[in-house]
């Protein structure tokens, strides 16, 4: 028995990514360097996971090595 799965497409507006930029970049201001990259990185992540499964994966085996000290 198979269900079936709906095609959602994750295509923000322009309104609102200019919102969810400005959000990290006021928020980046006010964090330690390290804590602001997590943040902008994270969230990136799960945008591109969302849109692009395969190159999200790729993206957070990347970033492993980058963000350890």
């Amino acid at each position: 028995m198979t269900f079936p799965v709906p095609n959602v497409e994750f295509r923000p507006g322009r309104p609102l990514t200019f919102g969810v930029v400005a959000g990290l970049l006021a928020a980046a201001a006010f964090l330690p360097l390290g804590l602001a990259a997590a943040l902008v990185g994270g969230l990136g992540l799960l945008v591109v996971c969302l849109r692009w499964p395969f190159a999200g994966l790729l993206a957070v085996l990347l970033s492993i090595p980058l963000s350890t000290p």
